[in-house]
């Protein structure tokens, strides 16, 4: 991949070197090439250096988050989803992570095979009319094994 970062230096007259510095990405729309900024404009080495290091954590967290989701594994109240897993372990993961949006993602994000198992654990073992099961049995698609 080529570079797609620059530097973006404007003069100013605070500070000692009377110049300021962003991290700028690279952005092509059809002919046009524009670079945006992504960190907050910095007067030193040393501010510059803690927002690059923000970026760099979250592109960890974002390459953690791809990883999860190609292995099929997914973490839900801090415990990590495997493919041997009984489908009662699973729901015990799944329903235990707070927030819908962060619980269809967990589950949409296992595969595709093991989705199916849990979900008919689910649907034929818990209470679908409270809690996560109630959550699950309104948004569960059965002909693509996922919630919407």
């Amino acid at each position: 991949m080529a570079g797609i970062f620059q530097l973006i230096e404007t003069k100013n007259d605070q500070g000692p070197s009377g110049k300021s510095m962003s991290l700028g990405i690279q952005v092509r729309v059809g002919d046009h090439t524009s670079v945006l900024p992504v960190t907050a404009e910095c007067r030193s080495v040393g501010a510059l250096t803690k927002e690059v290091k923000a970026l760099q954590e979250e592109l960890e967290a974002a390459l953690e988050k791809g990883t999860a989701l190609f292995t099929g594994k997914s973490s839900g109240a801090g415990m990590e989803i495997s493919e041997d897993m009984a489908p009662e372990q699973v729901w015990s993961i799944l329903s235990a992570i707070a927030g819908e949006e962060a619980f269809a993602e967990s589950f949409n994000s296992l595969p595709e095979e093991q989705r199916r198992v849990v979900a008919e654990y689910i649907l034929t073992s818990c209470n679908i009319f409270a809690g996560k099961a109630a959550v699950f049995s309104a948004r569960y698609d059965s002909d693509t094994a996922l919630l919407g």
